[in-house]
């Protein structure tokens, strides 16, 4: 997404023959993009290319000059397309170096999502969705935005016809530069060319309209902006006044409240996802600053507060400063069932604890740890000896962990032995309770006790207005059902943990 910003913010500039700098600069951040990020977004850029290859742009070309001019641009976009693949250099030493073989990794994610469906691989085996995924996700984040950026060829088609000037008239004779239309609908054509491409993927997931979301906004704009001139030419024609046209504040004030309608709703609409399902962020923040803190406590391992602390810059000084090592010695396990999918990541959960995922009914696969990082003196075979700092420790780290094949993994999302830890194991459980739903899952067997509930939305219960969106006040909250997304804990575990001694000194 950020890419393909930078690169239209070069693209958009009309091209000529004295802008090398554009057409370089929007060639390099497109290939950046694909390459460092994700390689189906070079998509993005088919527009930009064909421009710049067979539109004139901001040249006026004369007959004669034609063949000297079509060389010229052609020659410019391949230069700047072998200086854009110099991006593969450092991204293919990089993935060599880390995974111990020659490896291009945008080449094995296009291999594995576009030539391995007549071996039974490839994006379907995670899921498929309707035609109309993508319209209704966008209509949801962007509300009002999607039907005018949709609007944008046609309601460039109209300004064409009935308000031709509105744009600007032609820099030279016909035949020997661009129409603006024709440049305008070459920037608005890449939001259309990656909705429908992907449409017709059976795969589909939100974020896969990240790269396309500043497009969406340029569309929607524009769009605007012509609306705002068909008003302008109906109030002339109605007024036979364009002084009055140019002193009303109408167009002004419609504009202004097309983005205000906009941006509540886009607001009403993040309210709701934290106010809705923000319980497995709010499970986890208890579960390390009140569970934790709570158990030091009552094993009287929590140090006694530094009374002479007297200054308080904001809430978080009045909390206690936890050794978080202390808690190492219980060798505690949090486990997802169910939920493995809205696993916050590893980087929530305290060091010393364990996240594990249980069984839950699941048939694919399920995601697993990284293996440890192995500290050993000296070298090990094929790495030089690591050097001291960040470049050292990173040096060490991807020849000692990367290089590794793990286990357990496939290419056919299928289940593996060993992929769910035995239940057993659990101190600590993530749980969804959805009363009257049969989404609810069973729970391992244990004597399992709350420890934290916090409300979780029930979609499939809730009015489709009040959960996809958010407003104060409890009349607006009766269309909405709610269940509870809980920290559980086992009670004989909890017990024995708390009953017995434990030691101050923490292990190295």
């Amino acid at each position: 997404m950020y890419t393909t910003t930078a690169a239209c913010s070069f693209s958009f500039l009309p091209p000529s023959s004295s802008r090398t700098q554009r057409t370089l600069a929007a060639t390099v951040l497109f290939a950046a993009g694909a390459i460092v990020g994700w390689p189906f977004s070079l998509l993005l850029a088919v527009p930009f290319v064909f421009e710049e290859l067979f539109l004139y742009g901001g040249d006026i070309v004369p007959e004669s000059s034609l063949s000297d001019w079509v060389q010229t641009r052609w020659k410019r976009l391949f230069g700047s397309g072998a200086v854009a693949a110099l991006v593969f250099v450092p991204v293919f030493l990089i993935d060599t170096f880390a995974y111990g073989q020659l490896t291009l990794t945008p080449w094995n994610l296009v291999k594995y999502n576009i030539f391995s469906s007549s071996s039974g691989r490839g994006p379907t085996l995670y899921g498929s969705e309707p035609w109309y995924f993508y319209l209704v996700n966008l209509a949801l984040n962007f509300n009002i935005l999607l039907p005018l950026a949709l609007l944008s060829l046609p309601g460039l088609y109209i300004t064409y016809q009935y308000d031709n000037q509105r744009l600007g008239s032609m820099r030279g004779p016909v035949g020997q530069t661009s129409s603006p239309y024709t440049l305008l609908a070459a920037r608005l054509a890449p939001f259309y060319l990656w909705i429908m491409v992907l449409t017709t993927q059976a795969h589909k997931e939100e974020r896969f309209m990240y790269p396309a979301y500043p497009l969406l906004c340029f569309n929607a704009a524009t769009t605007l902006y012509l609306a705002r001139g068909w008003m302008e030419t109906a109030y002339v024609k109605a007024t036979n006044s364009q002084y009055r046209a140019s002193q009303t504040s109408l167009f002004r004030l419609s504009t202004l409240a097309t983005i205000l309608i906009a941006s509540l709703l886009s607001v009403s609409r993040v309210l709701a996802l934290y106010k809705y399902y923000h319980a497995p962020l709010d499970v986890a923040y208890h579960f390390q600053y009140d569970e934790l803190t709570h158990l030091l406590n009552t094993t009287h391992l929590l140090p006694v507060p530094d009374k002479t602390k007297t200054t308080h810059t904001s809430k978080y000084d009045n909390e206690i400063d936890v050794d978080m090592a202390l808690v190492r010695q219980f060798g505690l396990k949090i486990c997802w069932g169910a939920e493995w999918y809205r696993f916050p990541g590893s980087y929530l959960v305290p060091t010393g604890v364990e996240p594990l995922l249980v069984e839950s009914g699941f048939d694919g696969m399920l995601p697993r740890p990284f293996p440890p990082v192995v500290s050993v003196a000296g070298t090990s075979k094929g790495l030089s000896t690591p050097s001291n700092g960040l470049l050292g420790e990173t040096s060490r780290v991807l020849g000692r962990t990367t290089r590794i094949t793990p286990t357990g993994f496939n290419d056919l999302n299928r289940a593996e032995d060993g992929q769910a830890a035995d239940p057993v194991q659990c101190d600590y459980l993530v749980h969804l309770r959805l009363p009257g739903s049969q989404k609810s899952a069973a729970l391992p067997t244990g004597q399992w006790d709350d420890v934290a509930c916090f409300p979780f939305l029930d979609a499939s219960r809730s009015s489709m207005l009040t959960r996809v969106l958010w407003v104060p006040g409890a009349a607006w909250q009766r269309g909405n059902t709610f269940g509870e997304y809980c920290l559980l804990k086992e009670r004989g575990k909890a017990i024995a943990r708390e009953t017995k001694q434990w030691s101050r000194k923490v292990e190295t």
